[in-house]
């Protein structure tokens, strides 16, 4: 759909490379749909089931609970109220949002599930609860171990530079102090 500056939207066919997909999966739906109204599918995939008429296999839903005639008489009674408001125009849509006004409420704001979710779990659960918590950790965490590390590098390396003194006899204290301490280490561990 493209819309034009103060225009309505203008709807276009979706391209092959869409429909046929489509098409190919629609066709092979409608194939094992007729393919399993005799119990054919059980019986390809071993099952031991019994095979019944086309009749059965497309009406015998109906016998086993009442579930597909409510559903079936609540789809078909929303065709005839779309139908009889939309194309007929006998009944107006106005007098039936206002005669189930609570009704028509609830479905326009969808449940308040949208509301729900932004005010709720985003607002409340996310920003307020995880990416608090996720942020107090990275600030006090995770930045303050980096920002300890950088300290304590710093630290030592301002003590280092104060040990650089410039004379021989220090720097030779030093490594005399290293030797020992390295053959201490190599009598006690070895």
């Amino acid at each position: 759909m493209t819309a034009h500056a103060g225009h309505l939207p203008t709807v276009h066919e979706a391209p092959p490379v869409m429909i046929v997909p489509m098409v190919v999966l629609a066709v092979l739906a409608v194939i094992s749909g007729w393919f399993n109204l005799t119990g054919g599918f059980a019986r390809l995939m071993g099952e031991e089931g019994e095979a019944h008429s086309i009749v059965d296999g497309l009406f015998g839903i109906f016998t086993h609970s009442p579930l597909p005639w409510i559903s079936l008489i609540v789809a078909g009674s929303g065709i005839f109220l779309a139908y009889a408001m939309y194309s007929r125009k006998s009944i107006s849509a106005e007098s039936i949002g206002r005669t189930f006004k609570p009704f028509y409420v609830t479905f326009s704001h969808k449940y308040w599930l949208d509301e729900l979710y932004e005010k709720v779990i985003i607002g409340g659960v996310l920003l307020r609860g995880l990416f608090k918590g996720f942020n107090f950790f990275d600030s006090k965490g995770v930045d303050g171990a980096v920002n300890g590390v950088a300290n304590g590098a710093a630290g030592f390396g301002g003590w280092l530079r104060k040990s650089q003194t410039g004379q021989l006899q220090l720097y030779g204290l030093a490594i005399a102090i290293g030797i020992l301490a390295i053959i201490a280490g190599v009598f006690i561990f070895a």
